[in-house]
């Protein structure tokens, strides 16, 4: 089995709280993306750079991520479905010469 490793926006952010910055953060599918508390007027940006034309739903949306396989180094694209600031699940794996126009890069 191989892992990949994806660099988000979603989340990412160079300001921080208590416990760092909120970019440079390693997550797994599942858990959830340290961001401001949802009464903080700041909470929405944490889809910044999603889909281009906005996010698919409610608390949903998705991000076309750059990405590297830890067994070959291969250079690709992963479309990450994300749900209250937790990434749910991989939509696709491509190429990174395949990134899909919908997404920002």
């Amino acid at each position: 089995m191989a892992s990949i490793k994806c660099q988000t926006h979603i989340a990412s952010d160079f300001d921080g709280d208590s416990s760092g910055r909120f970019s440079g953060r390693e997550y797994k599918l599942g858990d959830v993306m340290a961001w401001w508390p949802a009464d903080d007027r700041r909470y929405d940006l944490w889809r910044t750079n999603g889909r281009k034309f906005g996010p698919t739903s409610g608390s949903m949306d998705e991000e076309a991520c750059y990405a590297t396989c830890a067994n070959c180094s291969s250079d690709l694209c992963v479309v990450i479905e994300f749900e209250d600031r937790s990434p749910k699940s991989v939509v696709c794996i491509l190429k990174e010469t395949e990134w899909p126009a919908e997404y920002f890069r």
